[in-house]
């Protein structure tokens, strides 16, 4: 029993405001035991965690949905709430883009499947974080609340993770990044530092002869201040006894600065991200190299934690669903020729599929499978 009502405890949401700064803190304090926290749109204030969501949460937006049973009622309906409009209020794109943004940032994301009297699917709707609480009995079933007024058995729910210890509740990737975040946010506040301390460093006003208090050194400086701290061209006038010395601007916080792309790096990593998607510099691979690798390590992982879902909740029989990847290289012609080429080279693919793929008319002869270079029937 004391299993069971940790689980429940941990399956508790605690709604608040948005984190913001100490989202980090906060964030990921999953180190506490407060796994439920809810990562609102303050995480996406850090530029590289703004772009990894924006990145992958995007290209699965893009990616077409396809299931194998096209052809039948189910399917028709499948394929127009899961690629045109989950529901009245939403587009796909914008569904899509919103579960993962969710799964990225807290580790789960909910949508709620609803059904009509004859139990054929009408729609799916996003349900946000915060408003859901998950409960498991005894037995080992789970239960969702919704707003407090929606209760749900677990087929009625998509629940999507990314990472999970127990299969029952999901991690996000920023778990591993509290300590690279806190860096990254330190030196982000040193620059800011630095630039609105000026280009010149500190003055330095020395008075002979002058037994100044406190208070009259306070009036002095915001005098001279306001004197000549108009612009870079404002002519000083001083008295006889007074000198003024500059004290340069230390620039060893840009060296530093820009010696740190490691937590950008690590940020990439903790996503899945090749680092050049963040702007670091990738010296072991092209644009091409690294785009398959984002598919192959990256996309992929992602794709199948959406589809074994959708296949456990929503298919039937031994009917699955897929992603069409091909969109994906639409936006590198030389990657989409060669990825074409190779797939009519190992008959994977006629010429006239790939030419269809690439929105070409059709051959004569296109029909034929080449593998090894010869030709083979069909």
């Amino acid at each position: 029993m004391s299993l069971i009502n940790n689980l429940i405890d941990k399956f508790k949401p605690k709604e608040r405001e948005d984190n913001t700064d100490p989202f980090f803190d906060a964030l990921i304090s999953m180190t506490s035991d407060d796994n439920s926290l809810y990562i609102g749109s303050g995480a996406l204030k850090n530029s590289d965690i703004f772009s990894a969501v924006r990145k992958i949460a995007g290209d699965i937006a893009d990616t077409q949905l396809l299931y194998d049973d096209k052809s039948s009622q189910l399917g028709i309906k499948l394929d127009t709430l899961l690629n045109k409009a989950p529901n009245s209020n939403m587009n796909a794109w914008s569904f899509w883009f919103s579960i993962m943004s969710s799964c990225l940032l807290n580790g789960n994301s909910y949508a709620r499947i609803e059904r009509n009297s004859s139990n054929q699917i009408t729609s799916i709707k996003v349900m946000p974080n915060n408003e859901v609480k998950v409960t498991i009995n005894d037995a080992g079933a789970l239960t969702y609340y919704y707003k407090d007024k929606y209760k749900m058995s677990s087929s009625e729910v998509l629940h999507f993770k990314i990472f999970t210890k127990d299969g029952i509740t999901g991690i996000s990737p920023l778990y591993s990044l509290k300590n690279q975040i806190r860096i990254q946010d330190h030196k982000n506040k040193a620059m800011t530092k630095f630039l609105k301390s000026g280009l010149y460093g500190k003055t330095v006003l020395k008075m002979s002869q002058a037994n100044l208090d406190g208070k009259a050194k306070e009036n002095i400086r915001n005098k001279w201040t306001d004197a000549n701290n108009a612009d870079s061209g404002t002519v000083v006038v001083m008295s006889e006894g007074e000198d003024l010395t500059n004290i340069p601007l230390d620039t060893s916080v840009l060296q530093i600065a820009n010696s740190m792309p490691w937590t950008t790096r690590e940020i990439a990593s903790a996503f899945g991200l090749p680092p050049d998607v963040l702007g670091v510099e990738n010296e072991h691979s092209n644009n091409t190299q690294s785009m398959l690798n984002y598919l192959q390590s990256t996309l992929t992982y992602y794709f199948r934690c959406i589809t074994s879902e959708l296949d456990a909740k929503l298919a039937t029989g031994t009917h699955k669903f897929s992603f069409d990847t091909s969109s994906l290289f639409t936006a590198d012609p030389q990657a989409q020729f060669s990825m074409y080429e190779d797939a009519i080279n190992a008959g994977l693919l006629t010429v006239n599929e790939a030419r269809q793929k690439l929105g070409l008319p059709p051959l004569p002869d296109g029909e034929l499978i080449e593998k090894k270079g010869k030709n083979i029937e069909q």
